[in-house]
């Protein structure tokens, strides 16, 4: 499967030889089968900027039908609260670890105290700009976290944590 979950991207590559019709759609009933679009990414990051490159990043791998970006963690759990009311929840949470205010960790033990019935639905990222290793390690070691990645993100990170929660559901089920 390519690095990213876009269909049309997937669809047109046939590695640059022509080939007929039936077999074109044939490879693209093929690529239908494997892929899995979520529901929803949220994006939680302080920055315009980073949140408008993130959101064009999610949306281009054609991984999610949706992406919402939040510029503080206070709004994102007050976002989540209200999905959950809803009885929706995204399936990928980024999450920005320097942000003012509450910041990403402060948002995870938040996350944790109000929301951790609700982590078996979804996949936590930890994003930074940060180089301090302490960082990663930190979301290694926490049972809340399931990928770290510098920002911005790229459709690597995004198709990765996409595998993470199609094997992780594969797995409950």
């Amino acid at each position: 499967m390519p690095q990213d979950c876009n269909r049309a991207s997937q669809r047109a590559d046939l590695g640059g030889t022509k080939h007929t019709e039936g077999k074109r759609l044939q490879l693209h009933h093929t690529v239908m089968e494997d892929h899995q679009k979520l529901n929803l990414a949220l994006l939680i990051d302080d920055d315009d900027v980073v949140n408008v490159l993130n959101t064009i990043m999610v949306r281009q791998t054609g991984c999610v039908e949706s992406v919402l970006s939040i510029q503080s963690a206070e709004k994102a759990l007050e976002t989540l609260s209200a999905f959950q009311r809803e009885k929706k929840w995204p399936s990928l949470i980024f999450v920005d670890i320097n942000m003012p205010g509450m910041d990403g960790w402060q948002f995870i033990d938040q996350f944790r105290e109000s929301f951790s019935t609700h982590k078996q639905k979804c996949i936590i990222c930890m994003l930074s700009s940060s180089l301090d290793p302490r960082d990663k390690q930190k979301a290694a070691q926490s049972d809340m976290v399931d990928h770290y990645a510098s920002k911005p993100l790229s459709k690597e990170v995004v198709h990765t944590v996409w595998k993470k929660y199609v094997d992780f559901r594969d797995d409950l089920t």
